[in-house]
């Protein structure tokens, strides 16, 4: 591991274990530099803000968890997993100032992924461009806000209820969609 990568996994190992005994808005900059055991100007070299530093370790997490040949079922199980077991530390992400960034930041990718998996189908024969964009932002939208509306709620029960549900869903539709524009196609 790179000494940077060293570095950013030092301040987000300090600002998680922060946050197991203060709420967001307590954990300043100085506390998880001191607590990382570098200084502020390191913190600021390698992050701009304590939100940056949350999108990190999200990013960071999915990074581990994804694979090109998974289905968007397990992808969205392990992301559903991951919710699960660092319960504690988005809850208090969640209910705090953090909130807006992370969301925005989890919408954003997760509409990337979703263009993607629907691309991997043969989206591109079903929709235009905008047409594209447009679902893959709406079920990123219902994806992240179901998961939040999960996670706000104390994530108490394991979530493969949830990611069954919200994959038959966009599985369904979207391959509804292209075996439609591939028998029309074949016409």
């Amino acid at each position: 591991m790179a000494n940077q990568e060293i570095t950013k996994s030092a301040l987000a190992a300090a600002f998680k274990a922060l946050l197991e005994t203060e709420n967001y808005e307590s954990v300043t900059i100085g506390s998880i530099a001191d607590k990382a055991g570098i200084s502020r100007n390191t913190f600021y070299y390698h992050f701009k803000d304590k939100s940056e530093l949350v999108n990190w370790i999200f990013q960071k997490a999915v990074d581990t968890m994804s694979k090109e040949d998974e289905t968007s079922y397990v992808r969205l199980s392990a992301l559903g997993r991951y919710f699960y077991e660092n319960r504690g530390y988005y809850s208090k992400i969640l209910l705090s100032s953090a909130y807006l960034n992370f969301i925005t930041y989890f919408t954003d990718y997760e509409q990337k992924v979703i263009r993607e998996r629907i691309l991997s189908l043969g989206g591109d024969l079903a929709f235009t461009e905008k047409e594209l964009q447009r679902i893959s932002r709406f079920y990123a939208n219902g994806l992240v806000g179901n998961l939040m509306d999960w996670a706000r709620r104390g994530m108490e029960k394991d979530p493969e209820t949830y990611v069954r549900m919200i994959t038959d869903i966009i599985n369904g539709e979207v391959s509804r969609r292209i075996k439609e524009a591939k028998a029309s196609e074949e016409d």
